[in-house]
């Protein structure tokens, strides 16, 4: 007896399972977690058996989620990091969108988890430590190491051969990284050496065609979380068309919300969400693409815990993005963790053109209008620009369109952004007497960048900005970066770029482009020429092939000039950043009334 328990003693621990360690270890720091505390798998069920395939004796070699949000799926990462650190040491590469993601997630989700969990505190010394081995994008421990890299940096994703990798929402990365390639193909290549590698590879989708998780989930078996319904006990996993409510537009509130099973027909009340996530289990649904080696899970946000994102307010969210093409996407991609099918069939330009109204050029029309943009188009020989009136509701009154002739740079080239100077000391009466100068001017930076930058920095950011359109900008604008403005090539000064979700605004705007004239968004247009209208068309969503011969959406021009439709989306651009989105009853009313005063300034200049 003495000599077998001297024998067991000397067996090694058994190596824990993930959701086993977090659950013995893992402490959430009050800073970057809703329910600080020790960390418990069963608030999440459905993240057991996630977690678990990352660990060291599964075979499952490459785990996929296609996610909604508010579901905890990031922190089933963030356990693997720290499962890998205590217990399971290697090297392991965390992958985020940018570089500006990593220093984020790295100081407010890595480092928190590093001090509040005991197990983890030491075996990674303290960033504060000199030569700790703790920096942004580098955590040493025992028999590892944890690099942190932006999917925008070549450098970062060749540094060093790992054998965990973790790709956190794929959907953001570049498609093509400084002409290397795909930068999930250059990760992964990273795992290449090892043979009993792991790949964690999550996001929440973006646009149909345009998505990096899609494809990747659909080659899967496809792993959806079934549930029990607490009347007749038939499984199912949970969908939105499902989901049942009465809907106040006034209040805007949803009331006597339920999920219909789809079985007895019977209501569900969310009340019995939390006894139906404990008995859920993973169910395959397409066992045709079985591999022993990729798994692949979907989960939308209708299993967001209780106290977390309630059904109620999913139904409310719905209710409110419709007719908003931005916020209806974002409803697909971040509560159903579905991908957005962009609309971009042309709307007949024909049909525009013969619905223009009697409005004079150069005028506005209704008081309705609140404020002015003005959006620019830049050229060689010219500089193109609308002026657009924005009402309530995102309506809104084209009031002129302008071409202001004359090359933007080189010798002469200063007159022509004079002009472009004087428009925005241009002001524009409403029928009640109501002055509006234009709120802002968005300068496109696409081409001759240098002088557009050195004519938006004589202007403060308030009235003009520098923008560039981006095509997989799955939001209006991004955060504006510092770009230098340069004279003779030397850095002069700096000015904010805004970048611009092109592809999205362009099937916004379509949408609005068929709306009957009652309907919000609706699009006004004085008596314009032929060209204009065609200009304003003369892009088409198409499918076509990538490099891989995978399917994807893009904007094809089949009409030679789509000025008009770029100078749109720049106005549209400028009243998300004035705040069109976000405005309350009380605002619009202000601003309608001519009560918002705002000083304007212009620095005097030379103008190039």
């Amino acid at each position: 007896m003495l000599i077998k328990g001297f024998l067991d003693g000397l067996k090694p621990d058994p190596i824990l399972t993930v959701s086993e360690w977090a659950d013995a270890n893992r402490i959430l720091d009050s800073q970057s977690a809703s329910m600080p505390g020790r960390y418990r798998t069963s608030v999440t069920p459905f993240s057991k058996e996630i977690m678990d395939n990352l660990g060291e004796y599964s075979e499952v070699e490459e785990v996929i989620v296609m996610k909604g949000a508010q579901l905890g799926i990031t922190e089933n990462g963030l356990n693997w990091i720290g499962y890998t650190i205590d217990i399971s040491p290697c090297p392991m590469l965390l992958v985020e969108p940018t570089k500006e993601v990593v220093e984020l997630v790295s100081k407010t989700r890595i480092q928190p988890m590093l001090e509040s969990t005991p197990a983890l505190t030491k075996k990674v010394k303290p960033a504060r430590s000199r030569d700790s081995g703790n920096t942004l994008t580098k955590k040493e421990f025992p028999g590892g190491i944890l690099r942190l890299a932006g999917a925008n940096s070549a450098a970062g994703l060749r540094n060093m051969p790992v054998k965990r990798l973790m790709l956190d929402e794929v959907d953001a990365y570049p498609v093509d990284l400084d002409s290397e390639g795909n930068p999930i193909d250059l990760a992964i290549k990273r795992t290449s050496t090892f043979a009993r590698r792991k790949i964690f590879i999550l996001s929440t989708p973006t646009t149909k065609g345009n998505s990096v998780i899609e494809p990747l989930f659909e080659a899967t078996d496809k792993r959806y979380y079934f549930v029990p319904c607490p009347h007749c006990g038939g499984m199912q996993h949970l969908k939105w068309e499902q989901l049942r409510y009465e809907y106040n537009s006034k209040s805007r509130i949803a009331k006597n919300v339920f999920y219909e099973c789809e079985h007895c027909l019977s209501p569900i009340a969310e009340r019995h969400k939390s006894q139906m996530l404990a008995a859920g289990q993973w169910i395959a649904t397409a066992p045709e693409n079985e591999n022993s080696r990729r798994v692949g899970y979907h989960l939308n946000s209708l299993y967001s815990p209780l106290g977390w994102l309630s059904w109620r307010s999913i139904a409310e969210n719905w209710e409110e993005s419709q007719g908003d093409v931005p916020k209806l996407k974002t409803f697909y991609n971040t509560v159903l963790g579905l991908t957005y099918e962009e609309t971009g069939d042309k709307p007949e330009w024909k049909n525009l053109y013969e619905r223009r109204e009697d409005y004079p050029v150069n005028r506005i029309p209704v008081d309705d209008v609140a404020f002015l943009t003005a959006g620019v188009d830049i050229q060689k020989d010219r500089i193109e620009l609308e002026i657009v009136g924005w009402c309530e509701g995102k309506t809104s009154y084209s009031i002129d369109y302008r071409v202001l002739t004359g090359f933007v740079a080189g010798d002469g080239s200063a007159q022509v952004w004079q002009k472009l100077a004087a428009v925005l000391n241009e002001t524009w009466q409403k029928p009640n007497g109501v002055t509006l100068p234009i709120r802002l001017m968005c300068v496109d930076s696409g081409y001759s960048s240098t002088e557009v930058y050195s004519f938006c920095r004589n202007f403060p950011p308030s009235r003009v900005i520098p923008v560039k359109g981006k095509d997989n900008l799955n939001m209006i604008t991004s955060s504006p970066k510092a770009v230098n403005v340069t004279r003779k090539n030397k850095a002069v000064d700096s000015v904010k770029v805004w970048m611009i979700g092109t592809n999205l605004l362009k099937s916004e705007l379509y949408g609005w482009l068929r709306l009957a004239k009652e309907e919000n968004g609706y699009c006004h247009f004085p008596q314009y020429d032929e060209n204009y209208f065609k200009g304003l068309t003369a892009e088409e969503l198409v499918i076509t092939k990538d490099k891989k011969g995978r399917d994807k959406q893009e904007w094809v021009k089949k009409y030679r000039r789509n000025e008009p439709l770029d100078v749109r989306i720049y106005n549209r651009a400028a009243a998300h950043i004035v705040g069109i989105d976000t405005f309350t009853p009380a605002v619009w009313h202000q601003m309608r009334t001519g009560q918002v005063k705002k000083k304007i300034k212009i620095k005097k200049s030379t103008f190039l």
